[in-house]
């Protein structure tokens, strides 16, 4: 079982051993203030009482996405939430978001409030990742073959910001756009190490 906490909701990731299904199911229940559709689909009339959030069910099967059962960080967590929205890690390495979008937290490039998730756009193999009251940081990987020597792995990892960015939280050097926020991932680090693969 998977928990995340917000300023006023909070977000359980628990598995259903269906026997006809050969992959556990991924069930997220959710509970406390239910605006900015923070619930993800649970019933608002309902908010006091943990209940399942139906539109990560639904997004699953239409996205054919499953929730990744660890994180790929030792200590990190499958999910987050900030202030408003939660953060979602899939098998794929995807991200899926949801609730308050109006600072564009969620990064799919607009600044509404999403009640089913979505996925978070042109990121994929995702390693760790965080989320502030309004903001979210989230760092991808991927790996190149070094052209110079066979013996040596080169590894990329690149850190990704977006959200309210009134305080330079986003790390971008400047706080130029429009209503300080950014609505799809932006580039603010990338780290290159390489690694022996095996002696000659």
């Amino acid at each position: 079982m998977r928990r995340a906490v917000g300023e006023a909701h909070t977000v359980v990731i628990a598995e259903s051993n269906n026997t006809r299904h050969v992959e556990a199911e991924a069930i997220a229940y959710s509970w406390g203030d239910p605006s900015d559709s923070r619930l993800g689909g649970a019933d608002p009339r309902r908010h006091h009482s943990p209940q399942q959030a139906a539109a990560l069910s639904h997004a699953l099967k239409r996205l054919r996405l499953t929730v990744a059962s660890t994180a790929p960080q030792h200590g990190h967590s499958i999910i987050v939430c900030g202030a408003a929205h939660t953060i979602l890690l899939t098998t794929t390495g995807h991200l899926l978001a949801w609730g308050c979008g109006k600072y564009g937290q969620l990064g799919y490039g607009n600044l509404w409030d999403r009640e089913e998730p979505v996925v978070v756009p042109s990121l994929r193999s995702i390693v760790v990742f965080s989320a502030g009251d309004r903001h979210t940081v989230a760092v991808q990987h991927s790996a190149r073959p070094n052209m110079g020597s066979s013996n040596l792995d080169i590894s990329v990892q690149t850190a990704y910001a977006w959200g309210f960015n009134s305080c330079g939280e986003l790390g971008l050097g400047a706080t130029f756009t429009p209503y300080c926020a950014e609505t799809s991932p932006q580039a603010i680090l990338t780290f290159v190490c390489s690694q022996l693969l095996s002696a000659s």
